[in-house]
């Protein structure tokens, strides 16, 4: 029987396994990798409705300032624009850019590609199940932050 300690290596493993996987993949073809891939491609994702940094930072459980770094390089990198808008003058509208979207499809290519190589290591029920418990584990995690939030936030 698993101790929680071992489940956390073990999902800590499987991360950076895949983190590493997925950087030679963008390393490979020139493209963006990481974080800045994923928030790029959730950008391109939601050209037909608004998107702000404040969606993002929910949606990537990720702090203002990292994410204010990461859009400022997009901005930078001419993938994306921030515009703001005339509802309310504090927020800017995410919007990709051409060069953003040429980035995007190629990568949510390579990223497919990688993808179904990861669901055939399993079965379709044992896919499932994994993805399952991880979003269990992860409604979880969210709920304990939450109660300690009176503590230290690496006290979880």
């Amino acid at each position: 029987m698993c101790t929680n300690i071992d489940i956390g290596i073990l999902i800590k493993k499987a991360n950076n396994l895949i983190d590493r996987c997925l950087n030679n993949i963008t390393l490979e073809n020139k493209l963006l990798g990481g974080t800045q891939g994923l928030i790029l491609r959730r950008i391109y994702e939601s050209k037909n409705s608004p998107i702000y940094q404040k969606d993002l930072e929910k949606e990537f459980e990720t702090r203002r300032s990292s994410m204010s770094q990461i859009l400022e390089s997009l901005e930078k990198d001419h993938l994306i624009k921030r515009v703001t808008t005339n509802e309310d003058k504090r927020l800017k509208k995410l919007i990709i850019t051409k060069q953003g979207e040429k980035e995007c499809e190629l990568m949510a290519k390579k990223v497919v590609e990688f993808e179904a190589k990861l669901t055939d290591i399993l079965t379709d029920k044992e896919a499932d199940n994994l993805k399952n418990n991880l979003e269990k584990l992860i409604s979880s995690l969210k709920k304990l932050e939450e109660e300690e939030n009176g503590k230290s936030k690496t006290d979880c």
